[in-house]
């Protein structure tokens, strides 16, 4: 599974994304819980006319980072990680 980096903010983090649909190379954003549509916007732009806004995720873009971080109640890790694997999900498009 990939996850970013320690270091990295919330503010430069490009959202989670699946894989590629191989036929028609469409890209799938998931938005994080309260992530407002100018920030979908932003993060998805680059890619507008191939990408599918997905449904949001039960967590937030800081719950995430902190996730990654190894600072959350283990009920909520196990949550985003449920999320992580069956989606697909990564930081990084594939």
């Amino acid at each position: 599974m990939k996850i970013l980096s320690v270091g990295q903010s919330v503010q430069s983090f490009q959202g989670l994304w699946a894989e590629r649909y191989p036929k028609t190379n469409e890209l799938k954003y998931y938005p994080f819980l309260g992530e407002t549509k100018e920030q979908i916007l932003e993060n998805t732009s680059k890619y507008k006319n191939i990408v599918k806004i997905m449904k949001e995720l039960p967590f937030s873009a800081k719950e995430f980072l902190k996730y990654t971080k190894n600072r959350l109640a283990i009920t909520k890790q196990k949550l985003i990680e449920r999320y992580l694997v069956n989606k697909g999900l990564s930081a990084v498009i594939k």
